[in-house]
Formats: structure tokens, C-alpha cells, sequence
């Protein structure tokens, strides 16, 4: 049955197949487009903050949303020795950390406005440990930003208790 006669005289049914083909291949190009983007990767910040502790000048992967706090650095396998990842809170609190599915051991860095309050480094618990059982770390008063860094990193730069933060968010 052909339609009347306007520009695209074409049946009804080889219009209706070519949408239809059309909307398959969209359809497959996004299914293989999300198989192959891991996790990890679609829930990774694509921001970075420099941070300049003392001498120090840090490229931290920024988590300033819940879910990117919750996700924080968990399943990474190793960081950069300048790397790590700055938690953003809205409000400042005694805002507990812990190391539900790390990989690695780190260093957390509690930051009240601009200055540390606090530099602490803690293992990750043996893989399987239920959540209810694994340890958790406190910041020494109420804060507003936390920083992780690969283990020792602190202390390998001299960062310390009352030391001045210099935040540059992009």
C-alpha cells in the first residue's frame, strides 16, 4: 500500500521496519556501550582538586555527592603517590570512616575548614569480613573534609595536626 504521493513515497510497512531496524541499532550500540564500561569506572569522579598541604601539592579524585562518598576508594589496587581522593561534606560532623571493600591500606587526613586536624592510616579488614564487623575511624572532632591517600603518604610528606589546606577545586 503506498502512501500518496508527498516526498517519500513509501508503503507503510518498509517505514514502519526501517524505524524499527533503526531502533534495534540504538538499542545494541548502548546495551555493548554499558557491558563494556565498568562499574568502578561509571561511578569514578571526573573532577580532580588540587590540594596543597605544606610543601605538598595533591591531584585528588573529588567525592562530593553521597554516592561518590559512599563508593569512595573502594576496589582500587593501587594510587599514585600524589593521588587520592578529597571527601566534600556539606556540614561540618564527626563524619566516621570505614574500609568496606579496600583493597589497600591508606591514610586518612581530617580536615576542619582549612586546617588537619588529624592524620590516622588504616589497613583494609581480610575480604569477607562483614560489614557489621569491620573497624571504624573517627575523626578527632568534628569535620568538614577528608583526604585519602595510599598509606604512609602523610607522614612520607610531612603532613600533619594543624598544618594549613589550600583547596582548588576545578
Amino acid at each position: 500500500m503506498k502512501s500518496g504521493g508527498g516526498l517519500f513515497p513509501v508503503s507503510a510497512s518498509a517505514f514502519f521496519l526501517f524505524f524499527t531496524l533503526a531502533a534495534f541499532i540504538l538499542l545494541a550500540i548502548f546495551s555493548l556501550m554499558h557491558s563494556v564500561i565498568p562499574a568502578k569506572v561509571a561511578l569514578a569522579p571526573t573532577n580532580l582538586a588540587t590540594v596543597e598541604i605544606g610543601e605538598a601539592r595533591l591531584f585528588l579524585d573529588v567525592a562530593d555527592t553521597p554516592l561518590l562518598r559512599a563508593r569512595g576508594l573502594s576496589g582500587r589496587e593501587a594510587m599514585d603517590e600524589n593521588s587520592g581522593m578529597l571527601f566534600i561534606f556539606p556540614s561540618s560532623g564527626p563524619h566516621t570512616f570505614w574500609m568496606k571493600d579496600m583493597l589497600i591500606p591508606i591514610d586518612i587526613v581530617w580536615i576542619s575548614g582549612d586546617k588537619v586536624l588529624g592524620v590516622l592510616t588504616a589497613e583494609p579488614a581480610p575480604t569477607g569480613t562483614p560489614d557489621d564487623k569491620l573497624p571504624r575511624f573517627n575523626p578527632p572532632g568534628p569535620v568538614d573534609l577528608v583526604i585519602e591517600l595510599r598509606a604512609r603518604r602523610a607522614s612520607e610528606l610531612g603532613i600533619r595536626a594543624g598544618q594549613s589546606v589550600k583547596i582548588l577545586l576545578p
